[in-house]
């Protein structure tokens, strides 16, 4: 049985003002007449879950108090009671802050229901600590009227605030905008330290980003405005917010002034995300910021290219697809991450969906897709290592020195290199034969020269002797494995997928590997150099289509690997006689069957 929220409500205050309860769940159906309350209205519901709540901490509030007393209460059968008036104010105020946070918007507030709950209620910092609104108010100027009273109340009470624009009518943009403005408004004496404002759907709004309102927020330490469109004062806003450690921007189009004249002095950042559906403009003068940490930057980003375009960003479309057409696109300059010296994180993306280039991290050295960021792993005495791991993307003509030259933040080794490569790259390693030494995980994805692949590959494995993890991916091998990977020692992984290799031949690589993918290569048969691979505990193999199916007699070399704990592979059909053998010879074996059908 469902009953109006109002109705609740009046039961609820005539509920929780009682003197004493004995269950506050079962007292709730007794004076509602709410037979199934998880199935009534949301707010009853979410009411009567936070009641369940409520009645444990008040019986346990209740037996600690009997406990230190050593009276034994009295209680009618059926169960204990204790006072609601022995809730001490803070025990009240984590209840009601959890009550609220599950709340229905437009419900009557806990204040309703007496002067010590409404005093508690707008006290409890966890209520309105991290604090959200959705504008323009649903109810009209006079809900948001409401709503605005209710923050000025609790404004030495906020520190965070989110604001998202709600989806309706276009005529609502204009509402939404200044109710926001008047929020920010309200909270400029608040010690507000991060925003958040989310007008994905329409440009954000001119008199809330202007220097008189976001710039008035003096004390915010972490901001994020999305939009289809920034105002012309939001540059002039954010010199005005000086203690900025955390700034995330995403538009369809970053200015130049923004970019060159606004970022550069916001010397406290620590961290920088920039996001644009077009270009975005030279990032050279961001060297100022010598505290950066992390700095993350995407460009042809689809996420605001569904709404209607403006007239001057058509135009500015239009200028970069024809000096690309021209061979005139410059890359995205930015200071070497190596230059910034307390810089952990470093990535950047451009997709190409409408407009293809890539960054530039030094001079030369154009990258189209990179990521270069500091991880942890745990080390032989259980201390923690810091490293470098580097993912990047390059058309081969830069030199593979001078672009880990440019990424790599001295001190620090470089254990794990992600190459996807267009075309050759340098053979000639002696110049990175350092930053190579420490090495432990290497991938080369895409490689399509399979003589430079070797020559490269070879050099870079003669100068990494701490590698443990190989994965090359689309990498033509011509069948076989070449010299210098059939002769590796000291590999814990080896992944060779879509390699076009045929067999698998015995070598010293095998000995020591834990795990090995094999997938969607042009094997015939499972290698039988695999019974020499003893301690293997995870194996992939399989090839495209229908090229290889397991056959009772390779169900030897199986059976020659004591440590093997899971099988992945295309080859073998679920429910055949092949599968029902190998589970009845090695039961605790994990059989994952996968489909290979165009891989590669």
């Amino acid at each position: 049985m469902a009953v109006e929220d109002a109705q609740v409500a009046g039961h609820v205050k005539a509920l929780l003002g009682a003197r004493h309860v004995l269950s506050l769940p079962t007292y709730f159906l007794h004076a509602t007449g709410i037979s199934q309350p998880l199935r009534g209205t949301t707010w009853c519901r979410r009411l009567f879950l936070g009641l369940d709540f409520a009645g444990t901490a008040i019986t346990s509030v209740g037996s600690m108090k009997t406990r230190r007393s050593g009276r034994k209460a009295s209680a009618p059968s059926g169960g204990s009671i204790t006072s609601i008036d022995m809730l001490p104010d803070g025990v009240l105020g984590c209840i009601l802050a959890m009550v609220w946070k599950m709340k229905s918007p437009g419900v009557a507030t806990p204040a309703l229901v007496s002067r010590r709950w409404r005093r508690v209620f707008f006290s409890e910092p966890g209520i309105w600590q991290s604090t959200s609104t959705v504008l323009p108010n649903r109810s009209g100027p006079a809900g948001f009227k409401v709503e605005q009273g209710m923050l000025r109340r609790v404004a030495p009470l906020v520190h965070s605030l989110t604001a998202t624009q709600r989806d309706g009518p276009e005529g609502l943009a204009a509402s939404a905008g200044e109710q926001l403005a008047a929020t920010l408004r309200v909270l400029r004496a608040a010690p507000l330290d991060r925003l958040v404002v989310d007008w994905s759907r329409d440009g954000l709004p001119r008199q809330a980003c202007s220097p008189s309102c976001l710039g008035q927020l003096s004390g915010l330490s972490q901001l994020s405005l999305r939009g289809v469109r920034l105002p012309e004062g939001a540059s002039q806003s954010l010199l005005q917010l000086s203690w900025l450690e955390d700034l995330a921007i995403g538009a369809r189009l970053i200015t130049r002034a923004l970019a060159e004249h606004a970022l550069p002095q916001l010397t406290l950042l620590t961290r920088l995300r920039l996001e644009s559906s077009l270009l975005l403009p030279s990032l050279a003068s961001l060297s100022t910021l010598r505290r950066l940490r992390d700095l993350t930057l995407m460009e042809d980003s689809d996420e605001f290219f569904w709404l209607p375009w403006l007239e001057e960003e058509q135009l500015v479309v239009f200028q970069h697809r024809q000096r690309a057409a021209e061979g005139q696109l410059r890359p995205l300059v930015v200071p070497p991450p190596a230059a910034l010296p307390n810089l952990s994180s470093f990535y950047f993306d451009n997709p190409g969906q409408f407009l293809q280039r890539g960054v530039q991290v030094a001079p030369g050295v154009e990258l189209e897709f990179c990521r270069c960021e500091q991880q942890q792993r745990a080390g032989e005495g259980g201390d923690a290592v810091v490293f470098q791991a580097v993912h990047m993307t390059w058309d081969g003509t830069a030199s593979l020195a001078a672009a880990l030259e440019a990424l790599l933040r001295p001190g620090l080794p470089l254990e794990e290199l992600s190459l996807h490569c267009r075309r050759a790259f340098d053979k000639q390693l002696e110049a990175c034969a350092a930053a190579l030494a420490p090495l432990r995980v290497l991938h080369i994805t895409g490689h399509s020269h399979r003589d430079c692949l070797e020559e490269s590959a070879a050099a870079m494995l003669a100068r990494a002797p701490a590698l443990r993890s190989l994965h090359l991916m689309e990498c033509p091998l011509g069948g076989g494995l070449p010299p210098w990977l059939v002769q590796r020692r000291g590999l814990d992984r080896l992944v060779l997928q879509c390699c076009g290799i045929t067999d698998l031949p015995p070598g010293p690589y095998l000995q020591g590997l834990t795990k090995l993918n094999v997938l969607g290569n042009s094997l015939a048969r499972l290698p039988a150099a695999l019974t020499a691979a003893t301690a293997l505990r995870h194996l992939a193999v399989g090839s495209r289509s229908e090229g290889l199916r397991l056959l009772p007699e390779d169900l030897e070399v199986l059976y020659a690997l004591p440590h093997l704990e899971q099988l992945t592979t295309s080859a073998l059909k679920p429910g055949s006689r092949v599968a029902r053998a190998l589970r009845r010879a090695r039961p605790q074996l994990v059989v994952a069957h996968i489909w290979l059908d165009g891989l590669g």
